[in-house]
């Protein structure tokens, strides 16, 4: 219920911006299967594996490891969708994966 509230609350209000800014809502009848892809199993399977993760790792880690989810949506964009892939993408990218191999390194030498 929590996830839904979240997600509903957030559409509204990139939609409500999308309106304010007066942003091209047009959208080709082709890519709407790909839309109904990316909303309901990548959010529904991010959702599903972030309860895993808290489970199994805890709330820090798994807070620590979240935002490397965006260094995955950079590089798909990158790769699919042929966006630029800037400096400071890969700057932070990289930093994020040395942070994921220092908490990856740390729970190890606990175990």
């Amino acid at each position: 219920m929590i996830s839904a509230t979240k997600c509903t609350v957030g559409g509204l209000i990139l939609l409500t911006l999308s309106l304010i800014l007066h942003k091209n809502l047009s959208l080709p009848l082709d890519h709407i299967i790909y839309l109904l892809f990316v909303g309901v199993f990548i959010i529904g399977f991010t959702v599903v594996m972030i309860l895993y993760s808290i489970r199994q790792i805890g709330s820090a880690r798994t807070g620590s490891i979240f935002p490397f989810a965006a260094l995955s949506g950079a590089i798909f964009s990158f790769v699919i969708l042929k966006e630029p892939l800037t400096i400071m993408q890969l700057l932070y990218g990289m930093l994020m994966i040395v942070g994921v191999f220092i908490i990856y390194k740390f729970q190890q030498e606990r175990s």
